[in-house]
């Protein structure tokens, strides 16, 4: 592997997110002057910190349980917990993120949680269908996400998603109680404003699934650049999409009728990410 261009992926990656952050928070900031003005904005930004609060609160355990997960003992799959614990070593984590079994026929991981206690639930089916190898390069990818708080970027992303909807159906509201107004000409009001109020939640949500795209990508890289095995997660991947053919993996089968454009999705595409992964090795 390249580190030098490990680094350029990265950094690409992480200033995109960065970009399309500061264009979520301003598309509300705007939106909620327009709807309620300045106390508004205020109470509402109060409001989002507190959900933010809470979503952190909420243990790890009842997430998997939600799921139908149990926790995974050392005994069950000790090669996989040797793994995991080198691959946190290696990411500088403090602590090792606990593992949990979802019985699900979907080849499927997933983490949760934050550095300082976190996660990574794995389905029956990814646990059978790929091999060490493979499943060592979805841990790393897991990992990524766990060092780089990619679970509170998200949940960040979502909660402004969620205030600038709320934001648009409350000024909505306020534009149908004056329609009478506006027809008469006694109020004016912007066909800019209208067309933001409109068009805002649309645009949050494609600007909260590009946010998404990106935390996947740089997981990618980082999980490649921990492993020094970008084709691991490479063949993971690609046996993913084959078994998995729907939702976000159906990409590398655009003939399915279940084929979603990668700009809808959270994940890249299936093919891109294996193509950046080949490139790298």
């Amino acid at each position: 592997m390249e580190p030098s261009l490990v680094a350029e992926y990265k950094w690409k990656t992480r200033l995109r997110t960065a970009v399309l952050f500061v264009g979520m928070l301003a598309l509300a900031g705007v939106l909620g002057l327009l709807t309620f003005g300045w106390e508004g904005l205020f109470w509402a930004g109060a409001g989002m910190g507190f959900s933010l609060f809470l979503g952190q609160s909420i243990p790890i355990e009842w997430v998997m349980r939600l799921q139908g997960g149990r926790r995974l003992q050392r005994a069950e799959l000790p090669e996989l917990f040797e793994a995991v614990e080198h691959l946190a070593a290696l990411a500088g984590l403090e602590h090792v993120p606990a593992l949990y079994y979802i019985p699900s026929r979907q080849l499927n991981a997933f983490a949760t949680g934050s550095r300082q206690r976190a996660a990574i639930a794995v389905t029956d089916g990814i646990l059978r269908v790929l091999t060490l190898r493979e499943l060592v390069g979805v841990m790393a990818h897991e990992i990524s996400h766990i060092l780089h708080e990619d679970v509170q970027v998200t949940r960040m992303a979502m909660v402004v998603n969620r205030l600038t909807r709320m934001f648009s159906f409350f000024g909505q509201l306020l534009l149908l109680a004056n329609l009478p107004l506006l027809m008469t000409r006694q109020v004016h009001v912007s066909w800019w404003a209208i067309a933001l109020l409109i068009f805002a939640p649309t645009l949050s949500t494609l600007l909260f699934l590009a946010i998404s795209r990106n935390r996947e990508r740089e997981a990618d890289l980082e999980g490649a650049r921990l492993t020094g095995d970008p084709l691991g997660l490479a063949a993971a991947l690609e046996k993913i999409a084959r078994y998995n053919k729907g939702g976000w993996h159906g990409d590398l089968y655009p003939g399915s009728k279940w084929y979603i454009p990668s700009w809808l999705s959270t994940h890249p595409s299936t093919r891109e990410r294996i193509e950046r992964l080949r490139t790298l090795a």
